[in-house]
């Protein structure tokens, strides 16, 4: 699911422009897809999450190299291992549970 949903992002962030006149206000992203990462739950389940979090690091160090500020990682099996990535406090990382959680209760609050 994860190039899917990766997927998915890339196509929501490209519908912005319609809501934004200038396009440099538009948000600026790095994107890693990384396919090589093995299948997150078989795993979890084997009790092998280190192999995982090892891949992410990896990957994270990378884009800690371009500067960013914020982090996002769209895989939901991953959430419950975002601290032991989390290990620099220049860069936020966006909790997809928290995120979508909220994200719920607005439109259940607005009648959505």
């Amino acid at each position: 699911m994860g190039t899917f949903s990766t997927a998915t992002f890339i196509d929501t962030l490209s519908n912005i422009p319609r809501f934004i006149e200038e396009e440099q206000n538009l948000i600026s992203y790095s994107l890693i897809n990384d396919p090589t990462i093995p299948d997150r739950t078989t795993f979890i389940l084997e009790r092998k999450e280190d192999i995982i979090v090892e891949h992410l690091i990896r990957n994270i160090q990378k884009l800690k190299q371009l500067d960013i500020s914020h982090l996002l990682i769209l895989c939901f099996t991953i959430q419950p291992y975002l601290n032991e990535l989390h290990k620099d406090d220049k860069v936020e990382f966006i909790d997809l549970l928290n995120f979508t959680s909220q994200l719920l209760k607005r439109k259940r609050a607005s009648g959505y």
